[in-house]
């Protein structure tokens, strides 16, 4: 921005020779300066509102920014921005706001001192064209004072301007140191967050340590369970196994049953014959003792009484004799043959009734074997039936 330079006093010749020369220069710089307000006016300016229900200061007609709304804070801490970047953002544009402040009172003073140095000036030459000609100048004096005026009314503006850019200025700062605060609450908030996370972090990866346990766990136990499942399945086949082994014992034990009641009846049937084929044969031995006997009795006495026909026809009849000696000699032989034959009979009698009880020892020992597994087996369809009922 240009600044005013007023017109040298220092040459006596130009100052008191043509005071209207002095007064038309001053008039001509003044559309500059007014041109410079106009300029001042149109710069960007804080512009407040009172509006109860938000409390805000609207930096308005800035082309390098956009509308800013700047509310209280007991309105806004915690409503427009974010925990992370929004807090950053509002202080940038609060320090903004407040370069941008300081550079329109800087640039509002630096106007106050050019037009203060403007007003001096017209004022000193007006001094001085009050004492020459007032004739041709007046109505540039008229001229010159509604600028006067115009140009105080505008300080006053101005002045007002600074006041309001002073106030918005404290605002600002104010609302900035609130803003800076509340940015430390939030990074210390953001800190306490961030803990936070961490020990959630932490506590996450604890928990996933915790669960990777537990899968490996269920894992071993799904393992064992099948394990379990497995020999489960064993123990059934095994079971079921035993109970076709158990029908299988109960069946056998039925037909051991069965054919022990069948060896018995024939063990009984085999006593019983054979005792009364004992009977039997010792009832023909007794009558074929008796035959004997009788028989030998008979012989003896055909012997005694061939003997004493002997001797009687010894005596007579010696060829007779020589018959009965013959006879007597066939007899013998007869009677050795037949004593042969008996002896014979007796001994293979005897024989029989040796194998018949040979046989019947080995029935008995066959029986008590077959009593023995029986028994064996009785015993091991109790122990299985003990083990069903206690599994």
């Amino acid at each position: 921005m240009s600044s005013f330079c007023p017109p040298s006093s220092s040459s006596p010749h130009s100052s008191s020779s043509s005071p209207r020369t002095a007064l038309i220069a001053a008039a001509s710089s003044l559309p500059l300066s007014l041109h410079k307000t106009q300029k001042i006016e149109n710069t960007p300016t804080l512009e407040t509102t009172t509006n109860t229900q938000d409390s805000a200061v609207k930096l308005t007609d800035n082309p390098f920014l956009p509308e800013l709304d700047l509310p209280t804070p007991q309105l806004t801490e915690l409503s427009s921005m974010t925990v992370d970047n929004h807090t950053d953002m509002s202080s940038e544009t609060d320090s903004n706001t407040v370069t941008i402040l300081k550079q329109q009172v800087h640039n509002l003073r630096h106007d106050l001192a050019e037009r203060n140095a403007i007003l001096v000036t017209v004022q000193k030459q007006l001094g001085r064209s009050q004492n020459g000609n007032e004739g041709p100048t007046g109505r540039v004096i008229e001229k010159l004072h509604d600028e006067i005026d115009h140009l105080k009314k505008e300080l006053a503006d101005a002045k007002t301007q600074i006041q309001v850019n002073k106030v918005s200025r404290e605002r600002a700062e104010r609302q900035l140191h609130e803003h800076l605060n509340s940015h430390e609450t939030f990074r210390a908030e953001i800190e306490s967050l961030k803990r936070m996370l961490e020990r959630k972090e932490n506590k996450i990866k604890e928990m996933e340590g915790v669960a990777k346990d537990i899968d490996k766990k269920q894992l071993d136990m799904k393992f064992e369970r099948d394990n379990a499942n497995t020999k489960l399945r064993q123990s059934e086949l095994k079971v079921s196994s035993l109970e076709r082994k158990l029908a299988d014992a109960l069946a056998g034990k039925d037909q051991a049953e069965h054919e022990y009641l069948l060896l018995s009846k024939e063990m009984q049937n085999f006593k019983r014959r054979y005792a009364e084929d004992v009977n039997i044969v010792k009832k023909d031995f007794l009558v074929l003792r008796e035959q004997l006997n009788k028989k030998a009795q008979q012989m003896e006495d055909v012997i005694l009484t061939t003997g004493v026909r002997i001797e009687e026809l010894t005596s007579s009849h010696n060829p007779d004799v020589e018959t009965l000696e013959t006879t007597h000699n066939k007899l013998k032989q007869n009677q050795e043959k037949y004593a042969a034959k008996f002896l014979i009979e007796i001994e293979k009698m005897r024989r029989e009734i040796e194998m018949s009880s040979k046989k019947t020892s080995e029935n008995v020992e066959q029986v008590g074997k077959m009593k023995a597994e029986i028994s064996g087996k009785l015993n091991w369809l109790a122990r299985i039936e003990k083990a069903q009922i206690a599994s």
